[in-house]
């Protein structure tokens, strides 16, 4: 899908290479620039007036101060970490609009990419503040419990609404199924356990969420389109 040029993006912090390929895919149809702190975004602003503003960890205190300048209340906020375990209470991120979370290993999916594009051209909004809530605090939820047995009525059950309403305003919000964000993060782990230790692949089967090896592996399959084992011999 191809976009117009014209929105403007600035990250800000050090990227990872996760996140310097995530810049690199919206630099494709947007202007980006990259500051070291929140403290330059005031000069930057007499130039580039960000449409989109990303946060390359979880920085509550940040966010707090970004909403503090007038200049920037209405702009669009998105928080990329590696997991939110630190957040143990969301609702200093979650009560704000125009605030997005998402994990590293999620935003550079094509999908996620798209939704971005289509917030910073202004063709698509950030749900409100209210129902954008269950978004995040279902993002936190996975991120806590990815490596246990999940299927939709316990992660609903956790947000306090329906499956129903969860899975469409999840997609709506993330342009992903929670299925599909459950499996980027457990498809994460497992590439990463399987690379860089040498516990026994049903273990690591374990560790990601799966009881059964065959289902294990069938999924590394689907998603990787390599088995376990070759995953591990590379």
């Amino acid at each position: 899908m191809s976009y117009s040029k014209g929105g403007k993006v600035v990250f800000v912090g050090s990227a990872s290479n996760l996140l310097t390929e995530f810049l690199t895919l919206l630099s494709r149809n947007n202007e980006t620039e990259v500051i070291s702190s929140i403290s330059f975004l005031s000069s930057l602003s007499l130039r580039f007036k960000p449409d989109l503003i990303v946060f390359c960890s979880v920085a509550l205190a940040d966010i707090v101060e970004l909403k503090k300048m007038e200049a920037f209340l209405h702009v669009n906020v998105l928080v990329v970490s590696k997991d939110f375990s630190v957040l143990n209470n969301l609702s200093g991120i979650a009560d704000y609009s125009n605030v997005l979370i998402c994990n590293e290993c999620v935003c550079t999916n094509e999908a996620f990419i798209n939704r971005l594009n289509k917030i910073i051209q202004k063709k698509e909004k950030i749900l409100p503040s209210r129902t954008g809530s269950f978004v995040k605090y279902t993002i936190h939820f996975l991120n806590k419990n990815f490596s246990n047995a999940l299927n939709l009525q316990k992660i609903s059950e956790h947000s306090g609404k329906n499956e129903d309403y969860l899975s469409r305003i999840f997609k709506r919000e993330m342009n992903l199924t929670v299925w599909n964000y459950l499996l980027i993060l457990r498809m994460n782990l497992a590439k990463k356990l399987l690379t860089e230790t040498d516990i026994p692949i049903s273990q690591v089967a374990e560790k990601c969420g799966y009881s059964s090896l065959s289902y294990f592996d069938k999924a590394v399959l689907a998603f990787y389109r390599k088995t376990p084992g070759q995953i591990r011999a590379e």
